[in-house]
Protein backbone atom coordinates (compact mmCIF):
# COMPACT_ATOMS: atom_id res chain seq x y z
CA UNK A 1 0.00 0.00 0.00
CA UNK A 2 1.23 3.46 -0.88
CA UNK A 3 0.37 6.73 0.88
CA UNK A 4 1.45 10.18 -0.26
CA UNK A 5 0.25 13.76 -0.10
CA UNK A 6 -1.32 15.59 -3.04
CA UNK A 7 -2.33 19.22 -2.56
CA UNK A 8 -2.50 18.83 1.20
CA UNK A 9 -4.66 15.67 1.05
CA UNK A 10 -3.33 12.21 1.65
CA UNK A 11 -3.90 9.78 -1.19
CA UNK A 12 -3.87 6.11 -0.28
CA UNK A 13 -3.92 3.27 -2.73
CA UNK A 14 -2.22 0.20 -4.02
CA UNK A 15 0.57 0.65 -6.51
CA UNK A 16 3.53 -1.35 -7.65
CA UNK A 17 6.95 -0.45 -6.32
CA UNK A 18 8.35 2.64 -8.00
CA UNK A 19 4.97 3.80 -9.35
CA UNK A 20 5.38 7.25 -7.82
CA UNK A 21 8.77 7.69 -9.43
CA UNK A 22 7.36 6.54 -12.78
CA UNK A 23 4.55 9.11 -12.49
CA UNK A 24 7.03 11.88 -11.64
CA UNK A 25 9.23 10.86 -14.59
CA UNK A 26 6.20 10.81 -16.91
CA UNK A 27 5.26 14.34 -15.81
CA UNK A 28 8.81 15.59 -16.37
CA UNK A 29 9.04 13.93 -19.79
CA UNK A 30 5.70 15.44 -20.85
CA UNK A 31 6.80 18.90 -19.68
CA UNK A 32 10.09 18.61 -21.56
CA UNK A 33 8.31 17.50 -24.76
CA UNK A 34 5.88 20.39 -24.44
CA UNK A 35 8.66 22.92 -23.84
CA UNK A 36 10.66 21.66 -26.80
CA UNK A 37 7.59 21.82 -29.02
CA UNK A 38 6.92 25.39 -27.89
CA UNK A 39 10.50 26.45 -28.53
CA UNK A 40 10.43 25.15 -32.06
CA UNK A 41 13.45 25.20 -34.28
CA UNK A 42 15.44 28.39 -33.68
CA UNK A 43 16.74 28.21 -37.26
CA UNK A 44 13.18 28.44 -38.59
CA UNK A 45 11.91 31.83 -39.60
CA UNK A 46 9.21 33.28 -37.38
CA UNK A 47 5.75 33.46 -38.88
CA UNK A 48 4.51 36.89 -39.88
CA UNK A 49 0.95 36.08 -38.78
CA UNK A 50 -0.37 34.10 -35.80
CA UNK A 51 -1.43 30.50 -36.46
CA UNK A 52 -4.49 30.89 -34.20
CA UNK A 53 -5.92 34.36 -34.83
CA UNK A 54 -4.14 35.40 -38.06
CA UNK A 55 -3.12 38.77 -36.59
CA UNK A 56 0.29 40.13 -37.55
CA UNK A 57 3.11 39.18 -35.17
CA UNK A 58 5.14 42.30 -34.31
CA UNK A 59 8.63 42.37 -35.79
CA UNK A 60 10.22 42.85 -32.35
CA UNK A 61 8.62 39.60 -31.16
CA UNK A 62 9.70 37.74 -34.30
CA UNK A 63 13.30 38.89 -33.73
CA UNK A 64 13.27 38.13 -30.00
CA UNK A 65 11.61 34.71 -30.27
CA UNK A 66 13.09 32.93 -33.27
CA UNK A 67 10.63 30.59 -34.91
CA UNK A 68 7.58 31.98 -33.07
CA UNK A 69 4.21 30.85 -34.36
CA UNK A 70 1.78 32.83 -32.19
CA UNK A 71 1.10 36.42 -31.18
CA UNK A 72 1.66 37.29 -27.51
CA UNK A 73 -2.02 36.86 -26.58
CA UNK A 74 -2.40 33.45 -28.23
CA UNK A 75 0.92 32.27 -26.82
CA UNK A 76 -0.31 33.26 -23.34
CA UNK A 77 -3.44 31.17 -23.95
CA UNK A 78 -1.31 28.18 -24.97
CA UNK A 79 0.96 28.62 -21.96
CA UNK A 80 -1.97 28.88 -19.52
CA UNK A 81 -3.19 25.47 -20.70
CA UNK A 82 -0.14 23.90 -19.11
CA UNK A 83 -0.04 26.00 -15.98
CA UNK A 84 -0.48 23.90 -12.87
CA UNK A 85 -3.71 24.61 -11.05
CA UNK A 86 -4.46 23.05 -7.64
CA UNK A 87 -7.57 21.33 -8.99
CA UNK A 88 -6.28 20.60 -12.48
CA UNK A 89 -2.99 18.81 -12.94
CA UNK A 90 -1.61 20.19 -16.25
CA UNK A 91 0.28 17.06 -17.19
CA UNK A 92 -2.95 15.07 -17.53
CA UNK A 93 -3.92 17.22 -20.51
CA UNK A 94 -0.71 16.30 -22.34
CA UNK A 95 -1.36 12.57 -22.42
Amino acid sequence: MVAFFIGGFMAVGFAKDGAEQEEIQAVLNAAIRHARKQLGDSTTESRTHCLDCSRAIPERRREAVKGCKYCVECQADHDSTFKRDPRNCWHRSMR
